[in-house]
């Protein structure tokens, strides 16, 4: 009780002594409260911008992992002109993808061999090490035929919202074997062949073009990736230039060797507007 009864002498000591500072104190409180009560839900909002809160992630592609059926989309060009859209029978891209090419210009550095009409399906079954993730992948071969060609799918986004498209994907060719996915392949058959190269790449179009030669392209690194899986294709990041962007995969063969495949799985489009990057920093010696 005497405790309590000093505290209080001390308090009403200290407020004589200082009867301003106490009024601006009692004063300001609720206007501070008043402050706070108005600035708050604009806090709010700008907090939730700058550091958004998670959300399940949406797939932004259609079939980006080819689990699904399949279609007849078909886009291509030849020396005469173009796009063509015929649809053909051993043409069947995965559903939600178009299967795209160039055909007519010479290949292998002669004019003797010319990029073809390539074949595109969707591969199941025993063949597992064709297939990176789930039940099925892409295939884009063709038979004695060089290519130049692969998927592509236009995509509803944000305008103003950046980009990355990335895919896995590699590539099978051999100039004699008659059974692709069973090693040795055949007698004295040497595979790979170190004067052919299938180059694999993706690109994103941010104005929403179909052109796969259109400038307006921004294409990733191409890459050899032979017989397995390996790392993802990807592009760098691509600022949208409108409501639809175009995701490409492209597969670039040298010659017209008897197989020459390629093949694609999990296709992931990301938003990756609000993401920051950090460089690497590691620890001195």
């Amino acid at each position: 009780m005497k405790l309590l009864r000093r505290k209080w002498k001390k308090f009403k000591t200290w407020f004589v002594d200082h009867q301003g500072t106490a009024a601006l104190v009692l004063i300001s409180l609720p206007l501070l409260a008043l402050l706070v009560r108005l600035l708050w839900p604009v806090g709010i909002a700008l907090w939730e911008q700058v550091f958004p809160q998670p959300q399940a992630v949406v797939p932004l592609l259609v079939n980006g992992g080819f689990e699904g059926g399949t279609s007849r989309g078909t886009i291509y060009w030849t020396l005469t002109g173009g796009p063509y859209y015929t649809h053909f029978g051993e043409i069947a891209p995965p559903e939600g993808w178009t299967a795209w090419w160039i055909e007519g210009p010479p290949c292998s550095g002669t004019d003797d061999w010319c990029m073809g009409r390539p074949e595109v399906k969707v591969v199941s079954g025993p063949d597992q090490a064709r297939i990176h993730s789930g039940k099925q992948a892409a295939q884009f071969f063709t038979f004695w035929r060089c290519h130049m060609g692969g998927l592509l799918q236009q995509v509803a986004v944000e305008e103003g919202h950046y980009y990355t498209f990335s895919i896995y994907g590699h590539a099978w060719f051999s100039r004699c074997s008659s059974r692709p996915h069973d090693p040795p392949y055949d007698t004295n058959c040497v595979t790979p062949i170190d004067w052919a190269q299938d180059y694999l790449s993706v690109g994103i179009d941010p104005t929403g073009g179909i052109d796969p030669m259109g400038p307006s392209v921004i294409w990733g690194e191409r890459q050899e990736i032979y017989g397995v899986y390996g790392e993802a294709l990807e592009t760098g990041r691509v600022q949208a230039q409108g409501e639809t962007i175009t995701v490409f995969v492209r597969s670039e063969a040298s010659h017209p060797l008897k197989h020459v495949d390629s093949y694609f799985d999990d296709a992931v489009l990301r938003d990756v507007t609000y993401r920051v990057f950090l460089p690497m920093v590691t620890k001195e010696a």
